[in-house]
C-alpha cells in the first residue's frame, strides 16, 4: 500500500529481500474466460449503461517466484489506444502500461490470510498456505475518474526459500 503500483512495490521487496540475483518484476498473462464483473466493481468503476470493461489475470514474477495473483477489471475508454494495445498483446503490468496516467490507488480493502505462528491443524508443523495476504484497490486518475479495480493475492513465495 505503500505504493499505487504493485510491481514497484513487489520489485523493491524482491531486492530488499534478495529473492534473486537480479530483481525484476514480469507479469505473465493467464488466459481464459474474463471472471464475471461483480457488481461492486461496476459501482466502483462508475461504468456507463453500455460501457465497455476489459479483464486480465496476471501473476507478477520475480524470477521464477509468483509473487501475486491479480485480477483487473479496467475501462478501456479512459485509457490510451496505445496503452489498451499494450494490455492486449503483451505481459506488461497494467501499472506500468497506464503509469502515464500518473494514477492514484486506493484501498478496499486488505485481508491477511496467514499469520505466522498461528495455531496449526497438522499436529504442530506450521502449514504455510498458498496465498498470505489479499487487497483490493481503486486506481483513479487525477479528478478522480476510476480506470481500474483490481483484486491482488500475494502468495507464500514472497517469503523465499524455506530456511
Amino acid at each position: 500500500m505503500s505504493n499505487p503500483s504493485a510491481t514497484v512495490v513487489l520489485a523493491h521487496w524482491c531486492a530488499a529481500h534478495h529473492l534473486v540475483p537480479e530483481p525484476q518484476i514480469v507479469a505473465r498473462r493467464v488466459l481464459g474466460p474474463p471472471r464475471p464483473l461483480p457488481e461492486r466493481v461496476r459501482l466502483n468503476l462508475r461504468l456507463k449503461p453500455g460501457e465497455a470493461v476489459g479483464y486480465r489475470r496476471v501473476q507478477l514474477l520475480c524470477g521464477d517466484r509468483i509473487l501475486s495473483d491479480a485480477d483487473n477489471w479496467y475501462v478501456p475508454d479512459r485509457l490510451t489506444g496505445a496503452m489498451n494495445q499494450r494490455l492486449d498483446e503483451t505481459d506488461m503490468p497494467f501499472g506500468l502500461a497506464v503509469r502515464s496516467l500518473h494514477f492514484k490507488r486506493r484501498t478496499l480493502s486488505s485481508e491477511v490470510l496467514w499469520v505466522p505462528g498461528a495455531p496449526t491443524t497438522t499436529g504442530g508443523m506450521m502449514t504455510i498456505p498458498d496465498h498470505l495476504l489479499r487487497n483490493e484497490g481503486l486506481l483513479t486518475i487525477p479528478g478522480g475518474l476510476p480506470i481500474s479495480q483490481v483484486t491482488e493475492k500475494y502468495t507464500a513465495e514472497i517469503l523465499g526459500p524455506p530456511p
